[in-house]
């Protein structure tokens, strides 16, 4: 989705089931229903957390919204030993495997 004119939905029978248990219809795949309105993401996304799992070989990154995979960089990370230009230490990537 990336405009009203490329946004649209399909559900299975049974998405939610009302009150007095009657299951939603079906919007099938060749008759998806298009977004009746479209608001472009203007947000960058950003490092909520991070952990290390040495044993494992790991780095896990969580980020403020969905993000696309494809774009990721491995060597645009350095992990140092301390904040800021006080770092004594710092080793950057070279690449990896992408684990989604």
């Amino acid at each position: 989705a990336v405009s009203l004119s490329t946004t649209f939905i399909s559900l299975a029978q049974g998405l939610v089931v009302d009150f007095g248990g009657i299951s939603s219809s079906t919007i099938a795949m060749n008759n998806a229903q298009q977004a009746a309105s479209f608001v472009r993401d203007s947000f960058r996304p950003s490092l909520v957390a991070f952990s290390i799992d040495l044993s494992l070989n790991t780095v896990t990154l969580t980020f403020s919204e969905t993000v696309n995979y494809m774009t990721f960089m491995p060597a645009s990370i350095a992990f140092q030993n301390q904040q800021g230009s006080t770092a004594t230490q710092s080793v950057q990537l070279t690449g990896g495997n992408l684990i989604t």
